[in-house]
C-alpha cells in the first residue's frame, strides 16, 4: 500500500496582528504572539491561561520552561523543511531559560526561518503532566541583523 497523501495544511485564523489564539482540552488557552523586529530575532510568545486565568505555576521539563517545534509545509521532503526546535528566553533572570508563565518567549537561531506557512507545537509542564499543543501559522518575511554585527545574542560572549 502507498503512503497517505497529508492534509494540506491551512493557517489558524489570525488577528490583525498575526496573533493566534486556540483552546485546548483542560481549560487551557495558549496565545500565539509572532515578534517581528525591524531587526533582530524572530521570536514567537507563547501565553499560556488555564479556566481564563494566566498559568504561573509551569514545571521545568527537560531543564526548561518549555519546548517549541517550528516545522515549514514547504519541502518535498524531511531534508527540505525548515525546522527550528526554540526555548524560551527571560531577559533579565537568574537563569534565563526558567519562568513559571504565563509568557513563554520562544527565540529561534540562526539562520532566521524563512516567509511561508509552518506548524508549530508548544510543549510545557504543568500540573504533573507535559502539555503539547498545535498550531498552524503564516510567517511573514522580515529582515534579522546579519551575523557578524557585533550585537551580543544570549549566551553569547561580548
Amino acid at each position: 500500500a502507498g503512503a497517505r497523501p497529508l492534509k494540506a495544511l491551512e493557517a489558524d485564523p489570525e488577528n490583525e496582528d498575526g496573533v493566534i489564539a486556540k483552546n485546548f482540552p483542560g481549560g487551557y488557552r495558549v496565545t500565539i504572539t509572532p515578534m517581528y523586529p525591524n531587526r533582530g530575532t524572530f521570536h514567537l510568545n507563547a501565553r499560556v491561561e488555564r479556566d481564563g486565568k494566566a498559568v504561573t505555576d509551569l514545571e521545568p521539563w527537560l531543564g526548561m520552561s518549555g519546548h517549541s517545534f517550528l516545522v515549514s509545509q514547504d519541502g518535498a521532503s524531511v531534508a527540505e523543511k525548515q525546522f527550528r526546535h526554540g526555548h524560551p528566553m527571560v531577559m533579565n533572570s537568574p537563569d534565563t531559560m526558567i519562568t513559571g508563565g504565563p509568557d513563554l518567549m520562544f527565540m529561534f537561531p540562526r539562520p532566521q526561518p524563512p516567509a511561508g506557512l509552518y506548524r508549530f507545537w508548544v510543549q510545557f509542564k504543568h500540573a504533573g503532566s507535559i502539555r503539547t499543543f498545535p498550531f498552524a501559522l503564516r510567517l511573514r518575511a522580515f529582515t534579522p541583523y546579519p551575523a557578524d554585527d557585533g550585537i551580543p545574542l544570549p549566551g553569547k560572549d561580548d
